[in-house]
């Protein structure tokens, strides 16, 4: 309520926010307007936007407009739902729905520094624990939802993984060494809801694009989705146990996972037909990235899930929680072409799709549901490729806090040049390449303290310089050939010009 007098005032919520696209102001008018009832004039509206403190670490910029504006899409939802939790939508409930936090923290971890946010959803967690060691599926716990919406192991297992991947982004091992024991409880309780190591209940992949409305999984088994999660939360936990000196819980992890593996497959895999449950992407992607399929089946697992993407035209079926896995499994496997094809689409649900309706922050329904939230970001791992892929910024297997470096960018579609930087815990990342007709020219920075494994498209060393001069005898570099045929440069700090003739 204004004072009355006809002077200036300003106002703004103080103890609350609110996501919104439109405002609409009631009972006054824009200065400059007819104004003959004395109404209040606005002289000034100005959106303020709530977020977290947490700095920025990334940029990106590629020669495909689509992918700069799907970028710009996943971070307006990201910052959106970044604040002393990690939100499902900033409208609505506002609520620290646990699956984004893991599933979306790999792509996050990239554009801010999330080193301490993280740590705070983890104690959220452990202080939401139930006494049976059930990890509910928000943190902290403020609203007590039933059935499915209570307990969902693809939303706990937040608990295990989110301590792992602390370690492995930054270094920190202390949440994992501080929740333990709290962590091993929740895998007990897991492991008490298993019928013959398989967990089948819960949500499962929301949100997947079936015949019916998006909600609850409609194209895969809940018991692919929650056997799987379930499995590689006891890998994780052997992992951790191994680095914290806990020999005999390792042993017994790893025990426990041969069995589950064992179960799943008896289960879920024919082996007449050589498919998953119902074939759909996040069964085939899942069962890959977890290490859930025997080795001499992983070609053909990799190919079903290929030929449902290409058979729907490049489209995603895939949901909340398998896309993760589709995404990451496609780029691990050499299927970057598939993402960009997927992803390069404005007439099917999915990226694209969202942007042509309008929107300017990412969807709840890959569809773009009128009566789902318009700013979610649970859909939003895309936003990794774009760094580790297009730009070829990750770290080695084992390394931790980005000290043994990989660069590889995926040069695939209508891709011609891209400008990526990422500022890891060791200092400045950056990757920026250009693809001319004849030549690619690339200028990587590694800081110091680190060593990086660069992946050239190139057979012959021969055609490969840095600084205008020959790559091979070079002291300060070790040149290699790849297992893929490619050159490989492993060097150490600096900034390096490389060209490559084609």
């Amino acid at each position: 309520t204004t004072r009355g007098d006809g002077s200036v005032e300003s106002w703004q919520p103080q103890f609350t926010y609110y996501g919104f696209r439109y405002v609409e102001v009631e009972g006054a008018v824009p200065e400059g307007e007819p104004n003959p009832n004395g109404l209040p004039e606005i002289v000034e509206l100005t959106g303020l936007h709530t977020t977290n403190s947490a700095e920025q670490v990334g940029t990106f910029e590629c020669s495909n407009p689509l992918f700069n504006q799907i970028y710009t899409l996943i971070d307006w939802a990201i910052r959106s739902n970044f604040s002393s939790v990690f939100t499902d939508c900033p409208h609505r409930e506002k609520l620290g729905w646990l699956e984004q936090s893991h599933l979306i923290g790999p792509s996050i971890q990239y554009g801010y520094d999330i080193s301490r946010a993280y740590p705070k959803i983890v104690g959220d967690m452990a202080t939401a624990q139930h006494e049976d060691g059930m990890i509910p599926t928000i943190a902290p716990q403020y609203t007590v939802f039933a059935e499915g919406f209570l307990d969902t192991p693809e939303w706990g297992s937040a608990f295990i993984l989110l301590p792992y991947y602390l370690y492995r982004w930054y270094g920190d091992d202390r949440p994992m060494r501080e929740n333990y024991d709290r962590m091993a409880d929740y895998i007990d309780y897991l492991s008490s809801k298993a019928d013959g190591h398989i967990v089948a209940y819960g949500l499962g992949d929301w949100c997947d694009i079936g015949p019916a409305e998006p909600a609850h999984s409609q194209l895969t088994s809940n018991g692919v989705s929650a056997t799987a999660i379930y499995y590689y939360d006891i890998c994780t936990m052997q992992r951790i146990a191994e680095h914290l000196g806990k020999t005999a819980d390792a042993e017994r992890y790893e025990s426990l996972a041969a069995e589950v593996k064992k179960a799943f497959n008896e289960r879920f895999f024919d082996r007449r037909t050589l498919r998953y449950d119902r074939n759909s992407q996040a069964a085939n992607a899942m069962a890959l990235y977890m290490g859930l399929v025997e080795p001499q089946y992983e070609e053909v697992v990799l190919k079903n899930l290929i030929d449902d993407i290409r058979g729907r035209g490049n489209a995603v079926t895939a949901g909340d929680i398998g896309y993760r896995y589709v995404v990451q499994t496609l780029q691990d496997r050499g299927a970057s072409d598939v993402l960009f094809d997927m992803n390069s689409r404005y007439d099917v649900p999915g990226y694209g799709y969202q942007i042509a309706m309008g929107e300017t922050a990412l969807a709840e329904s890959w569809q773009s549901r009128d009566y789902l939230s318009h700013n979610h970001c649970m859909l939003g791992h895309l936003y990794s490729w774009l760094f580790s892929g297009i730009g070829g910024i990750s770290q080695e297997s084992g390394s931790t806090a980005y000290k043994r470096i990989v660069i590889d960018p995926q040069i695939v579609g209508d891709l011609r040049d891209a400008r990526v930087s990422f500022r890891s815990p060791y200092g400045l990342i950056r990757s920026e390449w250009k693809d001319a007709p004849d030549e690619f020219v690339q200028t990587i920075e590694i800081p110091a303290n680190a060593t990086a494994r660069i992946c050239l498209p190139a057979t012959d060393p021969a055609k490969v310089t840095e600084s205008g001069k020959p790559v091979s005898g070079r002291k300060d570099m070790a040149v290699e050939s790849g297992t893929d045929g490619r050159i490989e440069l492993h060097v150490g700090s600096g900034v390096y010009r490389i060209a490559v003739e084609k």
